[in-house]
Order: structure tokens, then sequence, then C-alpha cells
């Protein structure tokens, strides 16, 4: 077997010399220990980012790991005072830190400091810290309890600080898209009927912002009674696997402005088993669009009520009119005569067919209408194109002629 072990020599008289061994092996091993354990804090260290200081009270002195001055930009061959670490800290955030540091002092305290804050490094950047530390009180020659040290650490939290900051612009964005589409957003616990707005919700609701979200049998008692039908069905559909998605619009029940139209859209979340867990989705604010559909179909209602009035005063005269035409073709006796009275017979016609269809508008508003089919003779259709356009051509001295295959 072997050991570690330190010799130590003392000259006797006559020439002699006495040596004494001593065993230092299990010195040595735990020398060898501390300084892996050393090594492996520094890793640690470096890995997460943070750094061990300690502050002597007395003299002010502070002793900062090598982690720390990485994280701060600081050399390390500048001296660290108490002094230097308040310098750097951020103007902003300096007085309130101060006042913690010295709240963590106070003997008649409990020595704790947890703070989050920004150091303005030597290059101008800036990074956000975590320092956690604590205070070690001692008595002094008169026996008051007085602070003797300050020890702990001091971690950067930049990455997690910028990360933060991105989610909340991000929550931002998505909440004055939401506000300026009078949207808002839901969560549904299928299992608990636990209920999750934001807080545009309780506006869209009329709510107060510090309501408590509804259970689904609370939320379904806001629903309007002639709508509630559609919004379970909807609501069964989904949870079922029936419809991809849960959609419905439907009334509240009563509204601060009158009548209060909201679109729900959500999907279902199932487990392995296929059974609902979860409903997530958008309440969405359509009384306008309600009212702006309202409107149109108000005017539609008149509008087929002025060509109904208008179809059935247009019609009255022209039953006299075919009847005097005809009267007229009894008694012409050339054949212009009988051309030009064929030709107001056919206008006249039309003229009839155009009063019916005005007619037939109405009806198709209305689901009245009947449709037949019939077949048109194309040589019809041909010369009431030419009786149409026959003044004009005459007008620029032509003339049209039009040749059929036969049928």
């Amino acid at each position: 077997s072997s050991f570690v072990g330190d010799v130590l020599g003392h000259r006797l008289p006559g020439q002699r010399l006495q040596l004494v061994v001593r065993d230092v092996t299990e010195r040595r091993h735990a020398e060898q220990a501390l300084r892996d354990n050393e090594e492996r804090l520094r890793l640690a260290a470096r890995t997460a980012r943070f750094g061990v200081h300690d502050y002597d009270v007395a003299t002010g002195e502070v002793t900062w790991s090598d982690e720390l001055h990485e994280i701060t930009g600081l050399p390390t061959s500048t001296p660290v005072r108490f002094a230097t670490v308040v310098e750097i800290i951020h103007a902003e955030d300096r007085p309130r830190v101060v006042a913690a540091m010295t709240r963590a002092l106070d003997p008649d305290g409990d020595g704790e400091f947890c703070e989050e804050f920004r150091i303005v490094c030597p290059d101008g950047s800036v990074r956000w810290v975590e320092n956690r530390c604590r205070t070690v009180f001692g008595g002094d020659a008169a026996g008051q309890r007085v602070p003797r040290r300050n020890t702990g650490i001091l971690i950067d939290v930049t990455a997690r600080r910028t990360a933060e900051a991105a989610v909340r612009a991000g929550e931002r964005r998505v909440r004055l898209a939401l506000q300026a589409a009078r949207a808002a957003a839901w969560e549904w616990d299928v299992g608990t009927d636990a209920v999750r707005w934001s807080p545009e919700v309780f506006e869209l609701y009329g709510l107060p912002p510090d309501a408590e979200p509804p259970s689904l049998t609370t939320w379904q008692a806001l629903v309007h009674a002639e709508d509630i039908g559609r919004v379970q069905a909807a609501l069964e559909a989904a949870l079922t696997g029936a419809k991809d998605e849960f959609r419905v619009e439907f009334r509240l029940a009563s509204a601060p402005d009158g009548e209060r139209w909201l679109l729900d859209i959500g999907r279902v979340e199932f487990d392995g088993d296929g059974e609902p867990v979860r409903m997530a989705g958008l309440t969405v604010d359509v009384s306008e669009r309600k009212r702006f559909e309202h409107a149109l179909e108000e005017a539609d209602r008149r509008k087929d009520e002025f060509l109904a009035v208008l179809a059935h005063e247009l019609r009255n005269p022209l039953a006299p009119l075919q009847t005097g035409l005809e009267l007229l073709r009894a008694e012409a006796h050339t054949a212009d005569e009988r051309g030009v009275l064929e030709v107001m017979r056919r206008q006249l016609g039309y003229l009839v067919e155009l009063v019916d269809d005005l007619l037939d508008v109405s009806r198709v508003r209305t689901g009245k209408i009947t449709l037949r089919r019939r077949r048109l003779p194309m040589q019809d259709v041909v010369e009431s194109a030419l009786d149409s356009c026959a003044p004009r051509i005459a007008a620029k001295g032509h003339r049209g002629e039009v040749e059929l295959a036969e049928q």
C-alpha cells in the first residue's frame, strides 16, 4: 500500500538526523475534493451565468468570482468596492436597489436581499441581473447586533427578461388586435367546468372586470332564451366530434346597449380515448354586422313592395291597350297596316312580359314563384331583336338582313 506524507528532519548531536513522517493522505484527498468541487462550481457558474460575491461590511471590501467580472464587464484588475457595485446599477433602478441593500444590512431586519435590476456595463450595454444574498450578523464590543458580511450570488437573467418582454409585447399586440376587432379569447376545461376569460370577454358580456368567469351552466343563462337551443346544439356537435369546430351566433339575454349579437368560435381538444378535455376560442361582437344585415333585409323588403306596386300599376293600363290593338288589327286593310300592327302587338307583349318579370322578383323573395320551362322558337327571338333595332338601323340609312336556317 502507499500513502502521501510529509517528512520533517531534525539534526541531532553526533551526526545524527531525526526524521518524522506524517501521513497526510486524507488531507490531500480532502484538498483534491475541494478543488474538484470548486471546479464543478465554476463550470456550473459559467453555464448558469451566475457569480459569487462577498462583502465585508467593516472594510467595505467586495470579493467577486471571475464569473461576476464576465457578467458585469468589469476587468478582473478593477478593485471592487461597495461604491463600485452601486455605480454600475442602472440609474432608474438604483434608488430601489440601494434601499433594499440598506434593509438587508439593518440589524433589526432578517438580512435577506433578493432583487432583479439592470446594470450598465463599461461598453454601455445593459444587462438584467438577479441578486440573492444574506447578511451575517454578529455582536460588537457593546454586545449590539451588527452586520459582519453579506454573501450571495448574482445571476445574469438578461435572456429570460428579453424573452418575457417579447412575450408581453406579443400579448399587447394580440390584445390590441382583439380590441380593434371587438373580440375576446376564452378557454373552457370540460372536466372541471372551469372557464377562463380574457378581460375583453367581460366587456362584451357587459360584466364588471372583477367578476368571476361563469361555469358553462351560468354562461348559458347569459344567452337569449330564443337562441339557447341553437347554442346547445352547436356545443353538443363540437363536443361529440360531429362538427370540426364550435361556431354559433346568439344574442345576450340583456345588454347595456340594447340588442347585442355575439359570435362564438372554438375548437375542442380530445384525449387519447376521444373524450373532450378542453375547448378554446374567440368571442366576437357582431352586433354592427347584424344591424347592417337587418337594414339590408328591410331595404330589400321595401324594394319588393315597391316593385309589386309598380308592376301592378303598370299592368292595369296594358289590358285595354291590348284590346284596342286587336280591334285595330281587325280593321286593317293593307299589308303595311297589318305589318305595323303586328310589330306593335309583339312589343306590347314584351312589355306585358316585362311587367310580369317585375312581379316575379317579389315572388322570388317570398318563395311564391313557379318556374315554367318551355321551348322558345329562335325566329321569335330574332324578330324581337330586329323590331327593337329597326328604328336605329333606318335612322342610319342601313338595311338589316337575317337568314335563319330551317328548324
